[in-house]
């Protein structure tokens, strides 16, 4: 999924299922891409929510610039990551002088739907159907005043991803298992 609407953002890969199956164990990033319609991202205020008995924390949350894997701490005036209950939440503004957003083509036409925000390590813990999703609080640009990208207390919706995690060791397949992973890839590519 990659996220086509201003102000949409998506969770997990964007091709494919939004997260592949792993086996408790197993340490994987979760993407956050945002369509800013070319704005700089200001103030934002992100939730990401998902059951600590199947995943964890695994690392450090990292903010990215124009789909970079490279941390860019300088671009990014005020950043924390919170972890909470029921998961963590990324809160901060980009720097006046950061070009943090899904970037226009010569013909001033939005060409890449997503911007790569952040990537979050987690690990598989335990076997199960792990629900990741999300909420937008706050996503505004920079302007002056700062008007919003997304509407407030947004819940991420195309980005919702659900998740099997095995045990990992050799087992006869049931019948439910099969029907359980045709379900996720259903659910992860609509």
């Amino acid at each position: 999924l990659d996220p086509i609407t201003v102000g949409d953002v998506d969770l997990g890969s964007a091709e494919g299922p939004s997260l592949q199956n792993r086996v408790v164990g197993d340490d994987f990033e979760l993407e956050i891409r945002i369509n800013t319609g070319a704005k700089n991202i200001g103030p934002f205020d992100i939730s990401i929510s998902f059951n600590h008995s199947l995943v964890t924390l695994a690392g450090a949350a990292t903010v990215n610039q124009r789909d970079s894997s490279v941390t860019t701490p300088l671009d990014i005036a005020a950043i924390e990551v919170v972890s909470q209950a029921s998961g963590i939440r990324i809160l901060g503004t980009s720097g006046v002088d950061a070009a943090f957003n899904s970037y226009v083509d010569a013909n001033n036409r939005d060409s890449y739907g997503g911007l790569s925000f952040a990537r979050i390590k987690l690990k598989a813990v335990r076997p199960g159907i792990a629900r990741i999703r999300g909420t937008v609080h706050t996503l505004n640009d920079q302007g002056l005043p700062s008007t919003a990208i997304a509407p407030s207390d947004w819940p991420i919706e195309a980005g919702e991803a659900l998740q099997y995690i095995s045990e990992g060791r050799k087992r006869h397949i049931r019948g439910d298992d099969i029907l359980v992973q045709r379900e996720l890839v259903d659910m992860n590519t609509h």
